[in-house]
């Protein structure tokens, strides 16, 4: 499911995206295996959203991830537009404050991008 996502993002289609990350983020719960649609569910808001709630919630999934992820390609893109989009005064504390959450917060706030 986090595959459909990512092409409703790359497509415009909000409401398929949204979809399709709520399928694949309760998936993911049952699963216990939240990085992958945290960093899905992180470019919906980015792309339909406000790009300084994406910056938090790639906070969030890099909490839920355990660890930054600076070889990730698709994080690293991601990051990379965010800054871009709000600029480092904004990018920086944003996400930095959410990387500090609780498990649980951290699951709350992505859950609220999907």
């Amino acid at each position: 499911m986090t595959s459909h996502a990512h092409l409703a993002v790359e497509r415009g289609d909000a409401e398929g995206a949204q979809a399709a990350i709520g399928t694949a983020f309760e998936h993911a719960m049952s699963a216990k295996d939240m990085p992958v649609p945290a960093h899905v569910a992180v470019a919906v808001r980015a792309r339909f959203g406000n790009p300084t709630d994406a910056a938090k919630a790639l906070g969030a999934g890099e909490q839920l991830r355990g660890a930054p992820d600076p070889r990730n390609p698709g994080v690293v893109r991601l990051a990379d537009r965010l800054r871009a989009d709000v600029g480092d005064a904004a990018y920086d504390p944003a996400c930095a404050t959410d990387v500090a959450l609780d498990r649980a917060d951290a699951i709350a706030l992505v859950r609220s991008c999907a």
